[in-house]
């Protein structure tokens, strides 16, 4: 039973950082069913042999984080600075929901740097469902309101176009590729050091860097 809740709760944190990101690209989300199924299947199942099989927790942020990105490249068929791009919003947002949900919960006393630790705590499965809930919540009102203002191309992307990066996506490439850098080092502190409130103005900083470049990026297209 430990394992069917592990499997579907991480299929749970997966669906909810692509709708975010899908949500903020405005990437049709019901057309993609099939793929977003796929991937977090994919990563729910690697996820539970690095954590409980090989008992290996610490390089879980990381292989989640570049197997997201393969998934996005070669299943969603989105080139591979975009998917980077993509993939550094929806995880710096998802990472953010989850730090402040934990800074919340752990002021109210329902979380512990034990229980954290934890793969199967009830502590972990309270954090994890409200920061899906949170997450989905954010990334209906994004559709509804219409409040995502990137349009990047719809997958599939024909990768036999070559595309050459103007300054403004450089840098946004680059902010994502930090990103992913830092959220993937300091996520190995936050659930071992429980610096819950450092994580999680990280996670905040750094979602907004991205979203911030995202539209900014979105502004200087529609003005050329």
């Amino acid at each position: 039973m430990d394992v069917i809740i592990y499997l579907l709760l991480d299929c749970l944190d997966t669906m909810a950082i692509v709708f975010l990101m899908m949500s903020v690209f405005q990437y049709p989300i019901k057309e993609y069913g099939k793929e977003i199924s796929i991937i977090c299947g994919l990563l729910a199942a690697i996820s539970y042999i690095i954590r409980e099989v090989i008992h290996f927790a610490a390089i879980d942020p990381v292989v989640h984080i570049v197997l997201l990105i393969i998934c996005l490249r070669y299943i969603v068929k989105i080139k591979w600075h975009r998917s980077i791009i993509i993939a550094a919003v929806g995880i710096a947002g998802y990472f953010a929901v989850q730090a402040i949900v934990s800074v919340i919960f752990s002021h109210l006393g329902w979380l512990s740097s034990v229980g954290l630790s934890e793969t199967s705590s009830s502590e972990v499965r309270l954090v994890q469902l409200s920061s899906q809930c949170s997450a989905f919540f954010i990334a209906v009102l994004i559709h509804k309101y219409d409040l995502g203002k990137t349009k990047f191309i719809r997958p599939p992307h024909d990768f036999y176009i070559t595309i050459k990066l103007n300054e403004e996506q450089i840098r946004m490439f680059s902010v994502s590729v930090l990103s992913l850098v830092l959220l993937s080092i300091t996520s190995y502190s936050f659930v071992f050091s429980f610096s819950v409130i450092a994580f999680s103005v990280l996670a905040t900083v750094l979602c907004l860097a991205i979203t911030y470049l995202t539209y900014r990026r979105e502004k200087i297209g529609s003005r050329s």
